[in-house]
């Protein structure tokens, strides 16, 4: 795994990612919120694409404190980053980013 992407980002997913596989990432917000505050909006974004592609668009999951989706493909031996926006409010909105090495 890339040593530069690794320190972009905020999580790693836990286990590589095979090139050919199509598979579901959850990113949990709920660290981030405050009591009672849900999601209202979200965005997945790829910023290094290592072949990856976004599958799913994603949707809101855990009573809006979760964004769910799905990507598929990558490059074995890279590392794909992705840029997750989620949204609260117009006055809140905060990204997280995801590394997710493809073997």
């Amino acid at each position: 795994m890339s040593s530069s992407t690794i320190a972009k980002a905020d999580f790693i997913a836990e286990r590589p990612k095979h090139q050919d596989s199509v598979l579901p990432y959850v990113i949990d917000w709920s660290d981030w919120l405050d009591s009672g505050e849900t999601l209202t909006d979200f965005e997945v974004e790829t910023v290094e694409l290592a072949g990856i592609s976004l599958v799913d668009a994603g949707s809101l999951i855990n009573g809006a404190t979760a964004i769910k989706f799905v990507i598929g493909g990558g490059t074995s031996g890279e590392t794909a980053l992705l840029s997750i926006k989620g949204e609260v409010d117009a006055n809140k909105v905060d990204y997280r980013t995801l590394a997710i090495e493809i073997k």
